[in-house]
């Protein structure tokens, strides 16, 4: 039975040192389009200069590939690893051109950087400089992706894809609430568990304080990306410690593959001196798709009542 498919074009960004990567991305849509895709009644065409550009010199590379393939691209991804690629007119390469021809019409790229080790025989030292130069610019101005190789790429994109699509579905779609009806079955729910301890952290002058410990670990076979812990309440609010009590870092972006756990610990005064111990409903840690894993509510309830119940006798 015939249905209706919107299709979205997304280019394929990348200098010449990362191939591997680039089919990786390419096998990832085409599985993409035939299983969540399909669901979502969407399709992603994956723009690439080397199949989508024709020949053409009627002006430079640069300009006539900006013609051709990235004006019409509604959004785009694009990796780096060792090289930044080869300086245009205007741009320190053409990737860059392309990315930030993308962004000044508002459209979404994202953006990823190669952790695995580089080839000592392949590394041009001027190449990564700037391309180390452009990483710092960029993280400025907002968030980038790491992936360690292929397959941990492919895992982050198959996620990543689901939401920009998501996000374009939502506003070209008329009715909504069927859409939203559609998301849940895209992907497959992983097994994150998520538990509340009570424990106790030594302070600096030797008192001993009660402390929250949220625990986090990944029961499914495949890797997860988690944002961060959250303390949800009756009112749908959520209450959001920005360090962990204990080491003081800053919450960050999580990848936790197969078996993996981490903690996070909160200070009970963070959570009993804004609401009341009524008002707490559970500990709750979102992915990147927006799915989201929480700890059994009595858990977390039990636990700040009788740290407060302690206080008071105390």
């Amino acid at each position: 039975m015939p249905k209706e498919v919107l299709e979205y074009r997304c280019l394929l960004i990348s200098p010449g040192d990362v191939r591997e990567d680039r089919d990786g991305l390419t096998s990832t849509v085409v599985h993409w389009n035939a299983q969540v895709g399909d669901a979502l009644g969407a399709r992603v065409e994956l723009v690439k200069w080397e199949t989508h550009s024709a020949p053409d010199i009627s002006a430079q590379p640069q300009d006539v590939l900006n013609r051709q393939i990235v004006e019409n691209c509604d959004f785009a991804v694009a990796i780096f690893w060792y090289r930044l690629g080869t300086p245009t007119n205007n741009y320190d390469s053409g990737s860059i051109e392309e990315i930030n021809k993308l962004r000044e019409s508002g459209k979404r790229v994202l953006v990823y950087f190669c952790s695995r080790a580089i080839p000592q025989d392949a590394l041009d030292i001027d190449q990564f400089k700037r391309l180390q130069d452009v990483k710092n610019e960029f993280q400025e101005q907002g968030l980038l992706g790491s992936y360690s190789d292929t397959e941990n790429l492919k895992q982050q994109f198959l996620l990543h894809l689901t939401k920009v699509v998501s996000d374009l579905l939502s506003k070209d779609r008329s009715d909504i609430s069927q859409f939203r009806q559609l998301q849940p079955t895209t992907l497959p729910k992983p097994d994150v568990r998520v538990k509340v301890k009570g424990g106790l952290a030594m302070m600096p002058f030797g008192e001993a304080e009660d402390i929250l410990i949220i625990e986090v670990q990944n029961h499914s076979p495949t890797t997860v990306f988690l944002g961060n812990v959250q303390i949800r309440l009756q009112d749908k609010r959520n209450l959001f410690p920005p360090t962990d009590a204990i080491t003081r870092e800053y919450q960050k972006r999580r990848e936790l593959r197969p078996g993996e756990k981490f903690s996070f610990n909160i200070s009970p005064s963070v959570v009993t001196e804004r609401v009341q111990v009524e008002e707490v409903v559970c500990a709750v840690v979102s992915d990147d798709i927006e799915r989201t894993y929480e700890s059994d509510p009595e858990e977390l309830q039990s636990l700040l009542k009788g740290i407060v119940e302690r206080k008071k006798n105390a």
